[in-house]
């Protein structure tokens, strides 16, 4: 059992990446597939970058303009 408990965050991961590694072929096969994970992408992409604009300002302070990111986020999902 203390060997379970030992390695137990080594069998999650590798049964995390398993699966991460087979969605992603599956999801590679088809065009429809690559576009979502091309757009998914996108959107972590965005979603990180507006929590890094936040944190900067909160940093720097309040007088630097917030939102710019989220502005673009606001426009590329008009096109969608």
């Amino acid at each position: 059992m203390a060997l379970v408990q030992e390695y137990l965050p080594l069998i999650i991961g590798a049964i995390a990446f398993v699966l991460f590694t087979a969605g992603l072929v599956l999801a590679l096969r088809t065009e429809s597939g690559r576009q979502r994970l091309a757009d998914g992408a996108i959107r972590l992409a965005l979603a990180l970058l507006s929590l890094a604009e936040g944190w900067l300002a909160g940093l720097i302070g309040s007088r630097v303009q917030v939102g710019r990111v989220r502005r673009a986020i606001d426009v590329l999902t008009v096109y969608e």
